[in-house]
């Protein structure tokens, strides 16, 4: 494991209730942003540090972000406002 990776590793399990395995790869999702420098789920499969094929990296990507729950940025055509515009007043 990636010298930065294992340091980042070691903070985030202290905030994260999560196992071990799930820590390490947000751990590495977090060095492959900062290494490319985009939200681009392609590029950052790419710079992920695994083994794996470059599609199941960015399944994996896709499967965590779907874990986190959606808030609304409060801003035009979130999601939010979409609900507000079909809701009957």
């Amino acid at each position: 494991m990636d010298q930065n990776v294992a340091a980042l590793v070691l903070l985030l399990l202290g905030c994260f209730g999560w196992n071990l395995a799930r820590t390490k790869y947000l751990a590495g999702l977090i060095i492959a942003l900062i290494k490319v420098r985009t939200v681009n789920f392609a590029q950052l499969a790419t710079a992920l540090p695994s083994g794996a094929l470059k599609d199941s990296k960015y399944k994996h990507i896709q499967r965590l972000f779907r874990t986190f729950p959606r808030r609304s940025t409060g801003k035009r055509g979130s999601v939010s406002d979409e609900r507000s515009a079909t809701t009957p007043a």
